[in-house]
């Protein structure tokens, strides 16, 4: 269980496993597939925190596919789509294809698909290159893991705080 004040150490520790980890480079498939992990591990994160015997099901060893059906069922559908469940789905289905295929003639459209899954209008991607994007989109998307990971505790924090200075 999270405690109150770890929030901070939660962001601190995916934000430098992220920067350790997600590529310095414009290789796509090394992107994608290291990006997945780094999501994938977000994810059996959340699953530990939201599930009350969460062991049981990592013993299973479950694939993505059935993490993102069980965050669906535990989160709802308003709490999923603020996740953006469909985005991490779609990021799924572009890494099994770049996983499971040498060469694949819809491998553009699934990254369009990943990306514009995103929504993201604070940033001009025009003028970026692909692998750019990419990275900021699987970026977001732990954002929005992690956001969803300590938002209750940090509401405790900040009401613990007003309540002291009350």
């Amino acid at each position: 269980m999270v405690k109150e004040n770890d929030w901070a150490d939660i962001v601190r520790d995916s934000y430098t496993k992220f920067s350790t980890h997600l590529p310095d480079s414009d290789d796509l498939t090394l992107i994608v597939l290291k990006g997945h992990l780094l999501i994938e591990e977000e994810i059996n994160s959340l699953l530990a925190q939201e599930l009350k015997d969460s062991d049981s099901l990592f013993k299973a060893r479950p694939s993505f596919s059935i993490k993102i059906a069980i965050l669906r069922a535990v989160f709802g559908k308003k709490r999923a789509s603020q996740l953006n469940i469909n985005a991490i789905d779609k990021l799924n289905t572009l890494r099994n294809d770049m996983a499971h295929n040498l060469s694949s003639s819809k491998l553009d459209k699934k990254l369009e698909a990943f990306i514009n899954s995103m929504e993201i209008t604070d940033l001009n991607f025009s003028d970026m290159q692909l692998h750019v994007k990419l990275k900021i989109c699987i970026r977001k998307l732990s954002a929005r893991t992690i956001g969803e990971r300590i938002k209750d505790k940090l509401e405790i924090s900040i009401n613990n705080t007003i309540n002291k200075e009350v």
